[in-house]
């Protein structure tokens, strides 16, 4: 097997802490070695993610592989393409799951960590996401990254937890 790495970035909430061992447990059969990050405003009862404080988090504990594949969810997708942007990871491919594009939107006027993604990505999204507004991801995506493939999924949650229907499509584009 070659050497492959995953790196798996969950949402802001703490309940994401189980997405992320869930995520890195169920593909890990995939890869060499598995950096779960759990992030510290989880221990720390904040509501917000310190993205300065995880993207040198980041840096830290998964330093420059050459061989890395990014599995993000909700604000973790934006986590991850501010590292890619940042220059402290450079992945071969990124899953995305329930991108949280209109809230980012409320948050910042600037797009290019987007606009200037190179790194090929799958993302997975709800129809009816009850978190990640669905048109308004899906439209950004495309007309900004349409190099990205979208995939509709039917769901009216945010949970992405059924890893076994995302499975083969995901192994196909990550090999």
């Amino acid at each position: 097997m070659e050497n492959k790495q995953i790196l798996v970035l969950g949402g802001g909430s703490p309940r994401n802490a189980d997405w992320v061992d869930s995520c890195g447990g169920y593909f890990e059969s995939e890869y060499n070695q598995v950096f779960s990050i759990h992030y510290d405003h989880w221990t720390r009862g904040e509501k917000v993610i310190d993205f300065a404080l995880e993207m040198e988090k980041i840096k830290s504990v998964v330093g420059n592989q050459e061989n890395l594949h990014i599995f993000a969810k909700s604000i973790g997708t934006i986590l991850a393409l501010k590292c890619i942007q940042a220059g402290i990871i450079g992945p071969k491919k990124c899953v995305f799951f329930g991108m949280p594009l209109k809230i980012y939107s409320e948050l910042y006027d600037d797009w290019s960590i987007l606009s200037e993604l190179d790194t090929p990505a799958l993302v997975f999204h709800n129809d009816n996401d009850s978190t990640a507004d669905y048109n308004f991801t899906k439209n950004k995506v495309t007309e900004l990254s349409p190099q990205l493939e979208f995939k509709t999924l039917s769901g009216d949650n945010h949970d992405y937890l059924d890893f076994e229907q995302y499975q083969e499509e995901i192994r196909q584009f990550t090999n």
